[in-house]
């Protein structure tokens, strides 16, 4: 394979919090399915609320940890979490993030 035969999609700063994930995606999987490298960059903090610290007030987008299953369906294969979102909710949520990304 030479680097003219990859097909690549980058998505960034993607926040995904809603009851139906898979919807978000329906316009454009076909275009991420078809791609040999689907990656993914997480504006957010992935993690169930249960993970976060209870004296935790912060009003920052969330995401529950069910919602990385939706992007895997969708075909992205390689995902990041942004840095800067680590801190905001402790490092336990990022933690959790690190085990739910299973193949």
């Amino acid at each position: 394979m030479t680097v003219n035969d990859v097909n690549m999609v980058l998505v960034g700063d993607t926040f995904v919090g809603r009851p139906d994930p898979d919807d978000v995606f329906k316009p454009v999987k076909h275009l991420i399915q078809g791609a040999d490298i689907a990656f993914c960059n997480l504006e957010t903090v992935v993690a169930d609320s249960n993970h976060i610290d209870q004296y935790d007030r912060d009003a920052r987008p969330r995401m529950d940890e069910s919602s990385i299953a939706a992007y895997m369906r969708t075909g992205f294969n390689f995902m990041n979490q942004a840095i800067i979102r680590i801190p905001i909710m402790g490092y336990m949520p990022w933690f959790v993030v690190w085990k739910s990304w299973k193949p």
